[in-house]
């Protein structure tokens, strides 16, 4: 796929997403901000699901985006060892992708305000003191672990390693939704939303990784054109 198209396909993506969480957005504001019958029949049908060990795992599955600190650790985490592997532009594209989505998330929360499931309507199996919509775990799950993903594939050789990096990133992305539901933290609208919100960030994120290591290929590649350019405004401006 040549650059142009993959660009293309990129914001084509992106706006795709950004529809779609929109008109999601406008369905729950138009609804009062309650529960839709099918968020409830979801949850109710996901929570009849049960066998050992199952509830654990859903656990286990959400814990790294539990509390903002251990969340904001295991970013800083990648950042150190993106930073040793010298990729500068990875490190700054990836704390663009996880620490500017997760506060373009929490915005979001404060302006929608949206009550979360009670142990009124589902089985609560965690209880959380922010709004509901959209999922915050999702979304971080999408901008960090996705976006993790991406550079695995960018950056290393194809390998095992690679291999099971990425299907780790993704089996962490794919599973967390289902997580959120069964454990009563979210409708899925909530986990929806969060999905389409973070595959938008996700995907302006990759386009700007790829936008910078253009720039800067540019830059080394012709290091005295700044050089030249700023003589000639001198020479323009004496």
């Amino acid at each position: 796929m040549s650059k142009s198209s993959s660009a293309r396909w990129l914001l084509l993506g992106q706006i795709g997403c950004l529809t779609g969480f929109f008109f999601l957005t406008a369905l729950v504001v138009w609804h009062g901000k309650q529960p839709f019958g099918f968020d409830v029949a979801v949850s109710q049908t996901v929570q009849m699901v049960s066998f050992p060990g199952l509830e654990m795992g859903m656990q286990a599955i959400s814990l790294p985006g539990n509390y903002i600190l251990g969340a904001c650790f295991l970013v800083l985490m990648g950042m150190i060892v993106l930073a040793r592997l010298g990729q500068p532009i990875a490190v700054r594209a990836l704390l663009f992708s996880a620490g500017l989505g997760y506060s373009l998330n929490t915005v979001v929360k404060l302006v929608m305000l949206r009550p979360r499931p009670t142990s009124v309507q589902v089985r609560t199996l965690v209880h959380e003191a922010s709004t509901s919509f959209p999922s915050g775990h999702v979304m971080h799950y999408v901008t960090f672990y996705g976006f993790a993903a991406f550079l695995a594939c960018r950056l290393l050789p194809p390998s095992k390693l690679r291999s099971l990096l990425v299907s780790f990133f993704v089996l962490l992305v794919v599973t967390v939704g289902f997580s959120r539901i069964f454990l009563g933290a979210h409708w899925v609208s909530d986990v929806v939303a969060g999905y389409f919100f973070g595959a938008f960030w996700l995907l302006v994120s990759m386009a700007c990784y790829d936008r910078w290591n253009k720039v800067d290929s540019l830059s080394v590649s012709h290091p005295n054109t700044n050089i030249t350019l700023q003589s000639e405004q001198s020479s323009v401006n004496m």
